[in-house]
């Protein structure tokens, strides 16, 4: 039934399920630039694009540079003085 077409549709309802995460999230950024700084449209949503993905990038570059010194557990062993074994 209902759990075989979500499974047929997973191609075209996960696309637009981020594209509805995406509206919420940068609906504030939208709404400020348009209100505060007065951009149109084709600007602020390109604007608000662009910031939301350099945040990404920022976040996943500085986790991807500090995931390794997290997983070495002498190094937590040192850090918190809490040996594992």
């Amino acid at each position: 039934g209902v759990t075989a077409l979500l499974y047929l549709g997973r191609d075209v309802l996960l696309p637009l399920a981020v594209a509805l995460l995406l509206t919420f999230a940068l609906a504030p950024i939208v709404s400020f630039l348009r209100i505060y700084i007065g951009a149109h449209f084709p600007s602020d949503v390109i604007f608000s694009i662009a910031v939301t993905l350099l945040v990404i990038w920022g976040l996943r570059a500085a986790l991807y540079t500090r995931a390794p010194r997290w997983a070495d557990a002498r190094a937590f062993e040192r850090w918190f003085n809490w040996p594992l074994a």
